[in-house]
């Protein structure tokens, strides 16, 4: 529970992680189908420090080919951001195989789950997760303006805001302590309370059962 952040939506994690870890000069390996709170922040970073970004293509299914994605690591490529499941599309990609080509590479894996949490199984460890950015509001069940970003145990982010924590007062700087660092001012406790009650409906539904669901309305809306 300390490596996951609470925050108003899967934009805001999702630009924590990009811009609380990414630093001049850095390589990026992105997809084509990402949603513009990947693409913005990539692109505001490649304009103002200098990063470089590299979006590869699918093909007509969605898909990544993890052989182009192989060959587009640098000894700078710091890290691979790709979205679980397309908004547009609908395509799910292999992020555990994603994920242990880029443990492999030595890069940082960032998931966008916005479609993909409550209704696909996954596993941060198996699947070599750095960072998960997620939404309370969609197959989570909970309330809008809610969301958050796990941080892998082994991250150290530049926090996004500076405030009020409620602990370490003390100190001028933002404290270090884990969830704490990531979470400056107020937290929507009304909205995270509701986002534990559709975590729990979720759990003792099944993402299996879930995914199962909405895969048969797919066909059914494709026939």
């Amino acid at each position: 529970a300390q490596d996951i952040a609470f925050t108003q939506n899967t934009t805001m994690a999702l630009n924590m992680a990009i811009r609380g870890t990414l630093k001049a000069g850095d390589h990026v390996i992105s997809t084509m189908t990402e949603h513009n709170s990947v693409r913005r922040p990539l692109e505001y970073l490649r304009k103002s420090l200098g990063i470089n970004v590299d979006y590869l293509k699918v093909d007509r299914a969605g898909q990544l080919d993890l052989y182009e994605l192989d060959k587009a690591f640098r000894p700078n490529t710091k890290m691979v951001i790709c979205n679980h499941s397309s908004n547009l599309l609908g395509s799910i990609l292999p992020i555990g195989e994603i994920g242990d080509l880029a443990k492999a590479k030595g890069a940082i894996f960032l998931v966008d789950a916005a479609q993909s949490a409550g209704s696909l199984d996954i596993d941060v460890k198996k699947m070599n997760i750095d960072l998960l950015a997620f939404p309370g509001h969609k197959g989570l069940l909970g309330p809008q303006g809610t969301g958050g970003l796990y941080i892998s145990p082994e991250l150290d982010l530049e926090p996004l805001m500076h405030g009020g924590t409620g602990s370490q007062s003390e100190n001028s700087e933002q404290p270090s302590i884990r969830p704490d660092r990531y979470e400056a001012g107020t937290q929507n406790a009304v909205g995270i309370a509701g986002l534990l009650a559709g975590v729990q409906k979720v759990k003792s539904i099944g993402t299996n059962v879930i995914h199962e669901r909405e895969w048969k309305l797919t066909q059914l809306l494709m026939e």
